[in-house]
C-alpha cells in the first residue's frame, strides 16, 4: 500500500509540477540570453545602454522567476500534506486500509522527490547559463564551453589530490544534505500538524506562525551555543592540526563528516517520529 500511497501523491504533485519546470527552463533562457547581452563587449552603438538596461532588468525577473518556481514547488508539496490530512479529505485518507505511520512515510518520501526533483532542475538551469552566458571567443557561436571545461580539470585535479578519501567526502556531502532535508521536512510536518491541533480557525496562519517560532528559538540556540564553544573547539582544532600527519587529519575531516550526519540524521528522526505520534493520536480532525 505504500508504494499506491506513494504514486498518487507523486501524481497530485506532478499535475502542477511540470508547468513550473517548463517555465523555469524557459526563464532560464530567457535570463541567460539577457546574461549574455550584458557580458558582450563593446558600447559603441548609441541603443546599447537601452539595450543592457533591458537585458539587466530581464535577468533580474529570470532569476526571480526561478526562485519562486522553487518556491512553489515547496509550497505544493506542504499544501497536499495539510489537504491530505488536515481538511475534509483527511476523513477520507485517515478511512483507508493504511496505517497512519505509513501514510505520513509516503507524504516524507513524496516531500523528498520532489525536493531532489527541483535541485536537479536548478543545476540544469545552472549549466544552461555557464554554457551562455560567457560569451564566446568564435563570432557567431553560441556557446561556450570553457567553464565545463574549468568545472572538469577542478573535478579531477580534486580525485587527483583526495584520492579515495574523495569519494567518502562526497557521499557525507550528499548523506548530509538528504538527512538535512528530512530534518527540515520534519520541522516542517509537525509545525503545520502543531498548528491544526491548536488552532480552531487560520491554521495555515498559526502553523506557519509555530514554525517561524520554532526555526527563530532553534536559530537563537544554535547561534548561543556556536558562541560559547567556538573559540574553544577552534583552538583545539588548530592545535591538533599542527601535530596531525596528512592521512590523520583526512581521517580526522571523514569522523567530523560523519559526526554531522549523525546528528542531522536523529534531528530528523526525532522530529519524524513526534509527527507520526501526533497524526496517530489526533482522531478529531474539525
Amino acid at each position: 500500500m505504500f508504494k499506491t500511497v506513494l504514486k498518487y501523491d507523486c501524481r497530485a504533485v506532478a499535475r502542477h509540477w511540470w508547468i513550473i519546470a517548463v517555465a523555469t527552463l524557459g526563464l532560464t533562457l530567457f535570463g541567460a540570453a539577457s546574461g549574455r547581452i550584458l557580458t558582450q563587449q563593446g558600447v559603441s552603438l548609441r541603443s546599447s545602454g537601452v539595450i543592457r538596461l533591458f537585458a539587466g532588468f530581464g535577468a533580474a525577473i529570470s532569476a526571480i522567476g526561478v526562485a519562486a518556481g522553487a518556491l512553489i514547488t515547496t509550497i505544493l508539496v506542504y499544501i497536499r500534506f495539510y489537504k491530505n490530512f488536515y481538511t475534509d479529505e483527511g476523513y477520507l485518507t485517515f478511512t483507508l486500509p493504511v496505517k497512519r505511520s505509513t501514510l505520513y512515510l509516503a507524504k516524507v518520501v513524496n516531500a523528498l522527490i520532489w525536493h531532489a526533483l527541483e535541485t536537479v532542475l536548478l543545476m540544469v538551469c545552472l549549466a544552461i547559463c555557464l554554457l551562455i552566458i560567457p560569451p564566446t571567443t568564435v563570432s557567431g557561436y553560441l556557446i561556450n564551453p570553457v567553464a565545463y571545461r574549468t568545472i572538469g580539470w577542478l573535478i579531477r585535479r580534486y580525485f587527483e589530490v583526495m584520492g579515495g578519501m574523495g569519494v567518502l567526502y562526497l557521499f557525507e556531502v550528499l548523506l548530509l544534505i538528504v538527512l538535512m532535508k528530512w530534518a527540515s521536512i520534519g520541522l516542517m510536518h509537525f509545525c503545520i500538524t502543531a498548528g491544526c491541533i491548536l488552532a480552531k480557525k487560520n491554521k495555515v496562519l498559526a502553523s506557519i506562525g509555530i514554525y517561524y517560532g520554532v526555526s527563530w528559538i532553534l536559530g537563537i540556540a544554535g547561534q548561543l551555543f556556536l558562541s560559547f564553544n567556538m573559540m574553544g573547539f577552534t583552538r583545539g582544532a588548530l592545535y591538533y592540526l599542527t601535530i596531525l600527519s596528512l592521512p590523520e587529519e583526512r581521517a580526522l575531516a571523514a569522523v567530523l563528516g560523519l559526526t554531522l550526519c549523525g546528528i542531522a540524521g536523529t534531528a530528523a528522526y526525532l522530529l519524524h517520529q513526534l509527527t507520526v505520534k501526533r497524526v496517530e493520536t489526533r482522531l478529531n480532525l474539525a
